[in-house]
């Protein structure tokens, strides 16, 4: 595309010596020219003015004021000490006029001429098919130089002109032939610092734009893509795609957005509920167009484990229920084939998770899950066959209830289980009635639990442990009396021969050594005095629970 700018000065003259009748350029003949605007010689600011119409034939032209004179005459296009001139000469010799060109083209001419005694600039535009206008500031009227000028059909952008150092741009159809220049109608003025302008527009006009300071399109970029689940790759509606603090748009119900940027923005980010944020870095040119996509993965964590079945059978197929702290459902999950369930996107907080399958019972019946950052894979269950008669439960720390023991072997009857990370076991039994189970583990006191089973019932049972180190001290106490009396200097020992006698009252308190852990659950005490009848018994006792015996024994 070329754009050509002319300038030609108009002055009112004095009759002078009578020069050779020259015709005006092809460039300016046969044409209708307006003039558009006009300024002081010396101003800046344009002001739009249309008063005078010109016809112009190759010699002769016909002038027409906006008060209805009319006057024609001849041209007479000649150079004046280097300046180019034009006098338009009256044939009654009432309105001559003289011009000093400064720009001509067949678009549009420019030029000097004295106007009711103030000399004047003025912009004449063709009335042929050709498209024109002046760009101005709103506040000063003054010309913006160098903007930018999108030619479109409809929003389809076909071209562009700049404005020149007078604020004018113009071009004719054959400049953008074979580009769909028949059908441009719209123009977008764009300049830094400027508001945009979009305007209809026409061939054979010419326009005057006035630009009003503010948020320009050259200084944004437009970036549309699609945000989508990382997973199933379906698009994410409600998301919301944003720069810097304040903009930002949301999708659609399938997950598309456009988003309009500051070019000076380096990244754009995609949040949405559910799933962690993602961030991408843009470089940006003004009025470009750009296409981002984000693929989103699932906030959260990932929960899974499995459940292991007891007495033969499978879990496949059971679901997982999640509730949260407010006991709200929070999700579910399906065991596999291989016993295994998972699920993922799971957010930080304390959630219940109870297994469900008809016809199978598990161990534990619910477990409370923690999660706080990092994925949980160890979530297990035990679980038999409803109908089964059974004996199941945790084996945990005697010092801290809530911290499981692995490696326990847990034995009733003929069947024993050791137990995994999470403490739980589970025994199917072969009879029912009073059994005793029992927890050993090496480090740890063995502990006995004496417990009734019902045919057909799963009957849970949960164990502590309690750890002690070779040398440790215990304390037994009690009273010695024999007929209701006090027993003073009866000995009270144990099988390992630690001793203590009583006092005066028949109290004692004997503190024995701890050399093997069995001894801690089944201690010999035994307490004798000449004259009297000698007592023993086993007794059973725990850490941090006092053991105390009292002895009543007979005068012989």
């Amino acid at each position: 595309m070329f754009l050509l700018s002319l300038f030609i000065v108009f002055s009112a003259c004095e009759d002078e010596e009578q020069r050779p009748i020259n015709p005006l350029p092809s460039e300016l003949s046969d044409a209708g020219w307006v003039v558009q605007a006009s300024r002081p010689v010396g101003q800046q600011s344009w002001k739009e003015f249309n008063y005078v119409s010109i016809w112009a034939g190759s010699e002769y032209y016909t002038l027409e004021q906006a008060d209805g004179l009319v006057s024609e005459g001849s041209f007479n296009w000649y150079v004046d000490d280097g300046v180019q001139k034009l006098k338009l000469q009256s044939n009654d010799r009432d309105f001559d006029m003289e011009f000093e060109v400064i720009r001509y083209d067949q678009h549009h001419l420019i030029a000097r001429t004295d106007w009711g005694g103030t000399y004047e600039e003025w912009i004449f535009y063709s009335r042929q098919e050709n498209l024109g206008g002046l760009v101005v500031d709103q506040r000063t009227a003054e010309p913006l130089q160098d903007v930018l000028i999108l030619v479109k059909s409809h929003d389809d952008v076909n071209g562009q002109l700049r404005t020149d150092e007078f604020g004018y741009f113009g071009m004719e159809r054959y400049e953008f032939v074979g580009s769909g220049m028949n059908e441009v109608n719209k123009l977008q003025i764009l300049k830094t610092e400027f508001e945009d302008i979009d305007e209809y527009v026409g061939f054979g006009q010419f326009y005057f734009f006035e630009m009003q300071q503010g948020e320009s399109g050259l200084n944004f970029a437009t970036i549309s893509g699609r945000v989508t689940d990382e997973k199933t790759g379906a698009g994410i509606p409600g998301a919301e795609v944003s720069f810097g603090e304040a903009g930002n748009v949301v999708t659609d119900y399938d997950g598309y957005y456009e988003i309009s940027v500051p070019i000076d923005e380096t990244e754009l980010a995609a949040l949405a509920e559910g799933y962690d944020p993602v961030s991408q870095s843009v470089t940006l040119e003004g009025m470009q167009e750009y296409s981002l996509d984000f693929i989103l993965p699932l906030s959260g964590v990932v929960l899974g484990g499995g459940i292991d079945v007891v007495g033969g059978g499978n879990a496949t197929g059971a679901t997982l229920s999640l509730l949260d702290e407010n006991q709200q459902e929070a999700g579910s999950m399906v065991v596999d084939v291989n016993g295994n369930f998972s699920m993922e996107g799971v957010p930080d907080g304390l959630y219940v998770v109870s297994p469900s399958l008809a016809g199978m019972q598990f161990v534990p019946s619910q477990q409370f899950v923690q999660v706080s950052g990092d994925d949980v894979s160890d979530i297990h269950f035990l679980a038999m066959a409803e109908g089964k008669t059974g004996i199941g439960g945790q084996v945990t720390q005697w010092e801290n209830d809530e911290v499981p023991l692995s490696g326990v072997v847990v034995t009733c009857g003929d069947q024993t289980f050791t137990t995994g990370a999470d403490g739980y076991y589970l025994m199917e039994l072969n009879s029912a009635g009073s059994v005793t189970v029992k927890g050993e583990k090496e480090g740890r006191i063995d502990r006995y639990k004496d417990v009734t089973i019902h045919d057909g019932n799963l009957v849970e049972q949960d164990l502590s442990m309690a750890t002690f180190d070779e040398g440790t001290q215990l304390t037994i106490t009690g009273n010695v009396s024999a007929n209701g009396e006090p027993v003073a200097n009866a000995v009270v020992g144990v099988s390992n021969n630690e001793e203590t006698n009583t006092d005066v009252n028949g109290d004692y308190s004997l503190t024995i050594t701890v050399y093997n852990e069995t001894i801690i659950q089944y201690v010999e005490l035994y307490c004798e005095k000449p004259g009297y009848s000698s007592e023993s018994v086993f007794l059973s006792f725990y850490p941090e629970i006092p053991a105390s015996h009292d002895f009543w024994l007979k005068a012989e």
